[in-house]
Formats: C-alpha cells, sequence, structure tokens
C-alpha cells in the first residue's frame, strides 16, 4: 500500500525576511507529524517512509518520529532529509 499526503506548510521561520513566507511553528509541525503517523500506524501500517523537501522540518520530523516510535516500537519510521 501506497499513500502520498504532502503537508504544504513546515517551519521556515528562518526565512521570514522573504517575501510571503509562510511558516508553521516547530511544535506545530511536530504535532501535526505526530497526529498524522499515529494515524497512519492506527489504519496498520507498520512500514513509513518520510520524504523530507526542506531543512528546516528535519528537528521537527526526528521529534516526531521518536514520539510515535515510543508509543509503537513494532513501527519502522524511515526518514529522507536531503532529498
Amino acid at each position: 500500500m501506497s499513500a502520498r499526503s504532502p503537508i504544504n506548510y513546515g517551519y521556515s521561520q528562518h526565512y521570514n525576511k522573504l517575501p510571503f513566507t509562510v511558516s508553521l511553528s516547530a511544535e506545530t509541525v511536530t504535532q501535526v507529524l505526530k497526529d498524522i503517523l499515529n494515524e497512519i500506524v492506527r489504519n496498520g501500517i507498520k512500514k513509513i517512509m518520510i520524504l523530507n523537501g526542506h531543512d528546516g522540518n528535519i528537528a521537527p520530523i526526528e521529534i516526531a518520529a521518536r514520539a510515535v516510535k515510543v508509543q509503537h516500537p513494532d513501527v519502522v519510521i524511515a526518514s529522507l532529509n536531503d532529498w
């Protein structure tokens, strides 16, 4: 099974000097990712690959993935951060 659900906003506060930068807080990105990962696990998916295209999201992804792994040790979460 494959599911592709891009999240179009992330943590970009380091670009706030540029016009039209829209950034979520790191805490919001982390919580959104935890909620999504938990819903994926609730639906029976045990192997999850996160494809990240923005360096600002690396830390929130790591925090969210580690928190979900604590709740669900049998789940495998991999993240490709340098895409």
